[in-house]
């Protein structure tokens, strides 16, 4: 969440960074605009090891993360990622 949660952000780009990775992994961001409503999921992106960034659109007040691959024998290790998050009001 942003700040104290009292805003909603938007989330419009993540940049990846992978200490190691072979193949290709799935990106699904799930958000919810209130603690205790449903969440609700944007995706699957495609990223893989020649991806720079990812253009994305997800807006809510708490944002998750889930990174997954599917075949066997594919393998990643996570560094530190970033991402362009920015306020957008408190609708």
């Amino acid at each position: 969440s942003i700040g104290n949660g009292d805003e909603l952000m938007h989330v419009s780009k993540l940049i990846p960074d992978f200490d190691r990775l072979t193949g290709n992994v799935s990106v699904i961001l799930k958000g919810r605009k209130y603690p205790q409503k449903a969440q609700y999921q944007k995706g699957p992106y495609t990223t893989g090891p020649t991806t720079d960034e990812m253009g994305v659109r997800i807006r809510a007040r708490q944002v998750a993360i889930r990174i997954s691959q599917s075949l066997i024998g594919e393998s990643f290790r996570m560094g530190t990622w970033k991402a362009r998050i920015r306020p957008d009001g408190e609708r």
